[in-house]
């Protein structure tokens, strides 16, 4: 049986979207932490400033996730 699930123009948009500030945040990081790394005086450090981005990353999408559980389904503008 085929769905017949049809994603709406800003559903769309709204992912695009997601994946952009994903990809140019993914690009900063990169680019700066060899920086960071050396004023923490020594690349010894540089797999923990990665661990610490990535897990402030983790808490922001938790976060996110529970504010928009307590939110509900309610529109962007409601």
């Amino acid at each position: 049986m085929a769905s017949s699930f049809s994603p709406s123009p800003s559903l769309a948009t709204g992912l695009l979207l997601v994946i952009l500030v994903v990809a140019f945040e993914s690009s900063a990081a990169g680019t700066v932490m060899p920086r960071i790394a050396a004023e923490l005086q020594g690349l010894g450090l540089y797999g923990w400033t990665s661990s610490a981005f990535m897990l402030a990353n983790l808490f922001g999408a938790v976060l996110s996730g529970l504010l928009t559980d307590r939110r509900g389904r309610r529109g962007a503008r409601a």
